[in-house]
């Protein structure tokens, strides 16, 4: 039986693109190598409210012998929660946060305007190796205040 080439093409090209799919998807399997990875929530307040938006970077604290991977969390009405598989591993952290506010204007783009409520606060503090609530205050800083 003579096969059609058209055929014997598509067949090698859905071959080809699914190989290489089915490889990372292997690749990229869940596995037990490498510390655990542990859920923080909280809540965070600046000047006695809830932090209407912002970022929380948790960076491992290597000069205390953390060398744990980083992490994000995004707060929204001042409550956060690290992403699930890309929490901490416990121990000491530096937290660098930002803090904004969506304002109801637009800009020229259309875009709506986003106003830092403060510099960069940087605290540390120690996580336990398990799932954990953190809740915390921002303190601002005296060079610039929420105006």
């Amino acid at each position: 039986m003579i096969q059609s080439p058209t055929r014997i093409s598509t067949f090698a090209a859905a071959t080809l693109l699914l190989i290489p799919s089915l490889t990372a998807l292997v690749g990229c399997g869940t596995s037990d190598a490498g510390p655990g990875k542990y859920s923080v929530t909280g809540t965070v307040t600046f000047e006695g409210q809830p932090l209407p938006e912002g970022e929380i970077l948790f960076a491992p604290d290597t000069a205390s012998g953390n060398k744990g991977p980083a992490s994000v969390a995004y707060v929204k009405d001042g409550k956060f929660s690290t992403q699930p598989g890309m929490g901490l591993v416990g121990g000491a952290y530096t937290l660098e946060v930002t803090g904004f506010q969506t304002k109801a204007e637009m800009d020229q783009d259309g875009e709506p305007i986003v106003e830092p409520l403060f510099d960069t606060f940087v605290t540390k503090h120690e996580f336990e190796h398990q799932d954990s609530t953190y809740d915390f205050a921002v303190e601002p800083s005296e060079k610039k205040k929420r105006r």
